[in-house]
């Protein structure tokens, strides 16, 4: 497993520890222990989040803007966007332990990825608005 992998699952685990439910990890998977039907979130490539990372990134440093403000922007962003993540594996997760018929794949994809790419749309909007060239033009 991949160090990123490892991270996301650890920190999905104490986040729903925190929350109060039981929880067992096992390679990529992480499961709430509740309900005994419930399945496990598996994290596969695309579940890890990683694309968004490099989609925004990657706008960041093509948008025209100051270096200094990327340097520290991008980081910013990472560690939102990863926070995020980490709310969607837990949110998951939950769905899965009170509702193991439910149509997880719905979720993930209609309700969570869009919550994703909402968080992606605000931190461009606010680059784009704040710290790019296009905002000193506004003023």
């Amino acid at each position: 497993m991949n160090i990123y992998a490892e991270f996301l699952v650890k920190t999905t685990r104490f986040f729903l520890d925190l929350l109060g439910y039981e929880v067992v990890t096992f390679g990529k998977t992480v499961r709430i222990i509740g309900n005994l039907p419930a399945r496990g979130v598996f994290l596969n490539r695309g579940c890890m989040g990683r694309d968004f990372l490099l989609f925004f990134a990657g706008f960041i440093i093509a948008f025209p803007g100051k270096i200094k403000n990327k340097l520290w922007y991008i980081p910013m962003g990472l560690v939102i966007l990863i926070i995020v993540n980490i709310l969607r594996i837990s949110g998951l997760a939950i769905i899965n332990d009170c509702c193991p018929d439910s149509q997880t794949g719905i979720n993930n994809h209609d309700v969570f990825k869009y919550a994703a790419w909402g968080a992606i749309v605000i931190l461009w909007y606010i680059w784009i608005n704040k710290f790019s060239p296009v905002a000193k033009k506004k003023q």
